[in-house]
C-alpha cells in the first residue's frame, strides 16, 4: 500500500509563507517588503533580527501599514511609489518581497515593473506572491518571467493541489536556486 500524503490546508493569504521563509533564512544582508501583512512582516521582522539585517517594510494603505505598525511595532513606511522607495535603500537589499496586494492603487502593470527594477539593482532573491499564469499579463509578470535568469514557482497547497491559485515565485539573476527546489522537497517547480 502506497502511503498518502495529507497536505494541511494553508489559508490563500498565508500560502507565500513557505517560500518567503527560505529565502529570507537565506539573507545576508537587508530585507525589503513592499506590501505589510499579518503573515509576512511579523516573520520577516524575526527572520531580519536573527540574521542581523534591516527589514524596509512599505506600504501604499495608510490605514493598513498604521495597523501594521502598530502590531509589529514595525516602522512601516507609507507610499504609492514603491520603486522610488527601492531605489533610495542603501544598500540595495538582498531580498525584496512583493505581496501583490500592497499595489491597489498602482497601475496593475506597475507590480512587475518594480520587481524588474529590483532585478536591475542587483537583489539577489526577488520573491512575489499572487503570480499565477491568470495574473501574468494583466499584473506586467509576463515581463519578470521572461527577464529572470532563474525563476522557481510554488502552488501553494489551498485545497486541492491541482488548483491553480494562488502561486508564489522567485526570480533572480544570480542564485541559480537549485537549492529552493531541494529545500521545498520538490513542491515548487521551475518556471518556464
Amino acid at each position: 500500500m502506497r502511503p498518502t500524503l495529507k497536505l494541511v490546508e494553508v489559508d490563500k493569504y498565508a500560502t507565500h509563507v513557505p517560500l518567503l521563509t527560505a529565502c529570507a533564512m537565506t539573507a545576508v544582508g537587508d530585507i525589503m517588503e513592499a506590501g505589510v501583512g499579518y503573515y509576512s512582516t511579523p516573520l520577516l521582522q524575526v527572520i531580519s533580527r536573527a540574521r542581523g539585517v534591516a527589514l524596509h517594510s512599505f506600504e501604499e494603505h495608510e490605514e493598513w501599514g498604521v495597523r501594521i505598525q502598530e502590531l509589529t511595532e514595525q516602522p512601516v513606511t507609507v507610499t504609492t511609489t514603491i520603486e522610488k522607495e527601492l531605489r533610495r535603500l542603501d544598500p540595495v537589499p538582498d531580498v525584496a518581497f512583493f505581496d501583490n496586494g500592497a499595489f491597489r492603487i498602482c497601475p496593475l502593470r506597475v507590480r512587475g515593473e518594480c520587481m524588474l527594477a529590483a532585478l536591475e539593482m542587483g537583489v539577489r532573491l526577488v520573491i512575489a506572491h499572487d503570480t499565477e499564469p491568470a495574473r501574468r499579463t494583466k499584473y506586467g509578470f509576463d515581463r519578470v518571467y521572461e527577464a529572470a535568469k532563474y525563476t522557481v514557482s510554488w502552488r501553494g497547497c489551498y485545497g486541492d493541489l491541482e488548483e491553480d491559485l494562488p502561486w508564489t515565485s522567485v526570480f533572480s539573476d544570480t542564485d541559480n536556486l537549485g537549492w529552493l527546489i531541494d529545500r521545498m522537497g520538490g513542491l515548487c517547480h521551475e518556471s518556464e
